[in-house]
């Protein structure tokens, strides 16, 4: 008798994928309140104090692992147990109906393609006693907060999102004609750095995004990656299109960690007209200082671009540290009006689009999303980045000698 050996279906996992959840509480205000002006580090604050509070929980599911690239992303919804007292919005924000401490089971259903998973969680939502809420306006002059908020929050002061939130005027995939849009917010200021968004490739249309980060490389989320042979299109500030096909590819792994991170190899090199995106720097806490009630970097208005090639903002909260898996970046809807005004729900086939922090005229990648409200924080992520880039191209039998770029914070205050 031959022995033929193990088979071992779906890379020896019970799933095809799985997923975690992450709750984050806070406390919310009930009835009036006073509010008063601070300023705390590099934040200019208004504080808002109430007689009394409810939690409100935000739900962040982090997929761990799918074992098929798959034609469609992975989408996740909400249900309540409990809806007559507390109610979970298709964002996972769950919140209280009632004036009272209330309980319910979330049930929270992924869905890939025809492939489904289920999980359950209890949440107790608290009342208790007044507390100070602190919202983050903006940041102390002179400040990596200021430089980063300022822009944008400028840019978006009075803008229409009809006329001002596309990248394109004109966008035919089929005949390569683009016009990038003249009222685009940040367009006089970025419409270069912009160019690092691949609008289109040949294995998802306009979703399974990419965003350059080397003059060959290209950064998407591994489980809705694509593969070799792949078409991506990038497009100049003039409109001219530059196809190119991807020869190599790998996932980026965090020492013995898998991420949600794909780096494909391009066949040869995108010119001047393109510009690679730089990274979020690893030393940015040193810039942005954690306050007495906030993480670093917390409130920061964040430009993401979705499958519509449509500019999305977004609030960073903080980091998520994984316990040695890798960091992920957690976002929420804006607070500001301006800013909630550019909001858009990110939906299934959005994975893998960037996030940017937008410092003067460059766009520093914080994450590409791996779920609506989460992604892998790039800014720990450099050495990963600079050896899969070595890896790849070895894989390729060639040499770029490229590596990402860190975006430089140095001419800020220091913490």
């Amino acid at each position: 008798m031959t022995n033929l050996g193990t088979a071992i279906e779906n890379e020896g996992k019970p799933l095809k994928f799985w997923f975690d959840i992450n709750v984050v509480k806070e406390a919310s205000a009930l009835g009036s309140q006073s509010q008063s002006s601070i300023t705390e580090d590099d934040k200019t604050i208004t504080s808002y104090t109430s007689s009394s509070s409810v939690e409100i929980a935000y739900l962040y599911p982090l997929l761990n692992y799918s074992t098929s690239l798959g034609a469609t992303d992975v989408s996740f919804s909400y249900s309540s147990s409990n809806a007559a007292e507390i109610e979970v919005d298709s964002f996972g924000v769950v919140s209280s109906l009632v004036e009272e401490s209330a309980s319910t089971t979330i049930t929270i259903v992924a869905a890939k393609g025809t492939d489904t998973v289920t999980r359950a969680l209890i949440v107790n939502l608290d009342v208790s006693g007044g507390i100070t809420t602190e919202v983050i306006e903006g940041g102390v002059s002179g400040t990596a907060r200021e430089a980063l908020t300022t822009t944008i929050d400028t840019s978006l002061s009075g803008a229409s999102t009809s006329l001002q939130q596309s990248l394109f005027s004109t966008e035919n995939h089929v005949s390569q004609n683009y016009t990038r849009n003249s009222s685009l917010i940040l367009n006089a200021s970025h419409l270069a750095a912009l160019t690092c968004e691949s609008p289109w490739n040949s294995s998802g249309g306009t979703k399974k995004a990419g965003t350059l980060v080397t003059p060959r490389h290209v950064v998407l989320a591994n489980h809705y990656r694509y593969g070799n042979g792949t078409t991506v299109r990038f497009v100049g500030t003039d409109g001219t299109v530059f196809n190119r096909t991807v020869i190599q590819g790998k996932r980026v792994d965090n020492g013995a960690n898998p991420t949600d991170v794909y780096i494909a190899l391009l066949n040869e090199d995108l010119p001047n007209d393109i510009t690679p995106c730089e990274i979020f720097p690893s030393n940015y806490a040193t810039y942005l200082p954690s306050g007495n009630n906030s993480a670093a970097a917390n409130s920061l208005p964040i430009i993401a671009l979705n499958q519509e090639n449509k500019v999305v903002l977004l609030d960073f909260n903080y980091v998520y540290d994984s316990s040695g898996s890798y960091n992920r970046a957690l976002f929420s809807v804006p607070v500001k009006t301006d800013r909630l005004a550019f909001n858009k729900t990110i939906i299934a086939g959005d994975s893998g689009s960037p996030l940017f922090a937008v410092n003067d005229t460059k766009l520093l990648l914080v994450s590409t999303f791996t779920t609506p409200k989460a992604g892998p924080f790039y800014g720990d992520l450099t050495s990963a980045l600079n050896s899969t880039i070595a890896e790849v191209d070895a894989l390729a039998g060639i040499s770029t000698g490229y590596t990402v770029t860190e975006g430089d914070l140095s001419s800020y205050t220091v913490y």
